[in-house]
């Protein structure tokens, strides 16, 4: 019976091992499945940020060339990936070092909104523009 009880010893040890190493690799795979899902959302929110980011700048290069500048806001309806461009003209008080006023300088602000989430996302740029520069 010695014999006998030395087998099942090491069949039950080989058992233990091939558990033990079934679990490490589950663990693993666990991991790394929920690592690279992981990635795959942060690329998705980075891709977002620079199509918002783009578009941003677009727009604001539109505004700012436009010849005849006046005050006013601009909203755009949600596009196909829910984002909101908000755009707002004002006139601006800038003086130089000296405290010269410069006359008829406006700043344009454009700020993109939606939602990641579930929590409101905002990213925004802005520039000046003095009204005379692209009248002809």
């Amino acid at each position: 019976m010695q014999i006998g009880r030395h087998i099942t010893n090491q069949i039950g040890a080989a058992l233990l091992e091939v558990v033990i190493a079934t679990t490490v690799f589950a663990t693993v795979g666990t991991a790394l499945v929920i690592a690279v899902n992981e990635i795959g959302k942060l690329s998705l929110e980075v891709h977002k940020e620079v199509y918002v980011s783009t578009r941003l700048q677009s727009i604001l290069e539109e505004n700012s060339k436009v010849p005849d500048i006046r005050e006013g806001e601009l909203k755009t309806k949600p596009d196909d990936r829910g984002v909101v461009f908000e755009t707002t003209v004002e006139p601006i008080e800038i003086r130089t070092a000296e405290d010269f006023l410069l006359p008829q300088m406006f700043v344009i602000k454009t700020r993109g909104l939606w939602m990641e989430n579930g929590t409101k996302q905002e990213l925004t740029a802005e520039t000046y523009r003095y009204a005379p520069m692209f009248r002809q």
